[in-house]
């Protein structure tokens, strides 16, 4: 009888088919992810899933409720689905979409181990870059999130949840596993200290990016960065021995000090600063990507294009990261080396400063714009030109013998620009003369450029489209008007110096259909005007070849570029 029941149990067990957990398990994982399960995306806790693309989508995708229904199969299955789930795709939450962070709240201690990536929109006052930004089109304001104001110590409910809920997070941790990405623009230094609180006691984070506000702030940004690389385990500055004796830089050699302080972003990474008044110093990159035979700049290797690694790090991430560029925000990233004006080097004290001086004018060209860009047409002569007040208010008198490359762009102008009588063209004649007996003019190269309005991909608008002749000669006479003057820096040793001018009647119906004319023209105007500043003998295509690599600044290779390679 018992022989019987064995044969039967045998057969029945032969014929049943195979479940799905007798499989292994690597073939159970892949059937999940056939099945449906989400993997490498950016899910959105408050129940949204985007592989990446802009704007997100406004429901909640199926794939949720498989991924759901795979979760509630069994024990097996739940924590083989849970492990892909958590561990594979990159997560966010913004508090303006829900008012709450439960949703985080709700995840158990397991999941939390598993995660990877973590991003956390806890209060955004801007647009992140790479957006159309409702600000500056009002029109398009429907591809940006909308904005919040800076957080203070006034949303305590806010502030309350945040702390519990980072607490939760981050005692659940796996150390060295989680990427963690946190934004929230605060009023104020106060209000900052509680919000990043939480992180001064978590396990090592693998990485972390902190943002504090939507603009620059000196405080803000050390904070920034001193939670966060104490986050990620290293030391900070702020936190060393007291005991541990400081390195006496300044007792160091001058060549020395000046060979290092060229390692820091005193020399930019293209050796180029822009300069207008609004702006003041910035960087100015044409390209989107570095032009070579990569898809962008961030796969550039560093021995192709060594300003690749310098530029727009924000582009490096979704938009769902958000930016946390030191440019633009009060933020640190371990992924930002953007260049920004490096202020601290030049007020540490009286000695530093001139060391810090003699690197930065000395290695860099300075290029004065427009404040409105320099291929869009001036509506009137400025108060006063930009050259003007970067020469006598913003580079101090003790600094101006070390500046060796210099560019100014007048804007494209319409009929006539900086007329006598203006206080712009009196102002501009006093500043030649201040600074004719300070800069080292026989170091210094002096470029000049009359820009012209150059339109990409669009058709030109009215700009000098009906040119008569008397008009375009008040246009010549005002490059010579402008530029004469500089006769003087040549009296006082001026060695080099290059201009390029546009032809006046390029916009018109006979310059459009003679470029060659045009290009005639615009060479004929650049030699009578350099001329006309340096001496009948003097030929700047002698003096140029003197000088190796690309001499056009970023704007000018802009400017005339092919608008499909930019």
């Amino acid at each position: 009888m018992h022989d019987r029941i064995h044969t039967i149990e045998t057969i029945h067990s032969k014929n049943t088919p195979p479940s799905l957990l007798s499989l292994p398990p690597v073939v159970r994982c892949q059937i999940y992810r056939d099945a449906g399960l989400i993997c490498d995306s950016d899910v959105d806790f408050n129940g949204r899933l985007n592989a990446g693309s802009w704007p997100p989508s406004a429901t909640p995708s199926t794939d949720f409720q498989i991924s759901y229904n795979l979760l509630l199969t069994c024990r097996t299955v739940y924590t083989e689905a849970s492990c892909i789930l958590y561990s594979t795709n990159t997560f966010f939450i913004r508090y303006n979409d829900a008012r709450s962070l439960e949703m985080l709240r709700n995840l158990t201690a397991d999941s939390i181990a598993l995660l990877t990536q973590l991003t956390v929109h806890l209060n955004v006052a801007s647009c992140e870059k790479g957006q159309v930004c409702c600000k500056a089109h009002p029109g398009k304001s429907s591809l940006c999130l909308k904005h919040d104001k800076p957080l203070g110590t006034s949303s305590p409910a806010i502030i309350s949840e945040w702390q519990n809920t980072a607490r939760y997070i981050l005692a659940r941790i796996e150390p060295f596993r989680l990427r963690m990405y946190f934004v929230c623009d605060v009023d104020g230094l106060e209000t900052a200290k509680y919000l990043v609180e939480p992180f001064r006691s978590t396990p090592t984070l693998a990485d972390c990016s902190i943002r504090l506000s939507e603009q620059p702030d000196p405080l803000l940004q050390d904070l920034a960065q001193e939670v966060a690389t104490q986050a990620m385990g290293y030391q900070h500055r702020s936190s060393l021995s007291q005991t541990q004796s400081a390195f006496r830089f300044l007792d160091l050699p001058r060549e020395l000090r000046l060979q290092i302080l060229e390692y820091t972003d005193l020399v930019t990474p293209l050796c180029e600063v822009e300069w207008n008044p609004e702006s003041n110093f910035y960087l100015h990159y044409y390209r989107t990507g570095c032009g070579g035979s990569f898809e962008g700049y961030l796969d550039c290797p560093v021995d192709f294009h060594r300003a690749c690694q310098f530029r727009n790090c924000w582009q490096a991430d979704p938009w769902h990261v958000g930016c946390f560029c030191r440019r633009y925000h009060a933020a640190f990233s371990s992924k930002c080396h953007c260049w920004s004006p490096p202020a601290s080097l030049f007020l540490i004290c009286k000695k530093l400063r001139e060391d810090a001086q003699a690197v930065f004018f000395a290695r860099n060209r300075f290029i004065i714009v427009p404040p409105r860009g320099c291929t869009s047409p001036a509506e009137s002569t400025p108060a006063r030109l930009g050259i003007s007040i970067f020469l006598t208010d913003i580079i101090p008198s003790q600094a101006l013998p070390l500046l060796r490359s210099m560019e100014i762009v007048f804007p494209p102008f319409y009929d006539d620009y900086l007329r006598p009588h203006e206080t712009a063209y009196q102002d501009w004649l006093q500043t030649i003369e201040h600074v004719s007996g300070l800069l080292n003019l026989p170091m210094l190269t002096l470029r000049v450029y009359m820009a012209d309005y150059i339109l990409h991909g669009e058709p030109v608008a009215d700009f000098r489209k009906t040119l008569t002749k008397e008009q375009g000669m008040t246009i010549v006479k005002m490059y010579a008007r402008t530029l004469r003057p500089l006769s003087k820096l040549r009296e006082n040793g001026l060695g080099q110096f290059f201009a390029r001018l546009a032809w006046p009647f390029a916009h018109t119906r006979f310059g459009l259909r003679n470029p060659t004319l045009a290009r005639e023209q615009s060479a004929y105007l650049r030699r009578l005007i350099e001329r006309l500043v340096m001496g009948d003998d003097y030929d700047s295509t002698v003096v140029q070849t003197k000088e190796s690599g690309n001499n056009d600044s970023q704007w000018l290779q802009e400017a005339y570029a092919d608008p499909m390679s930019s």
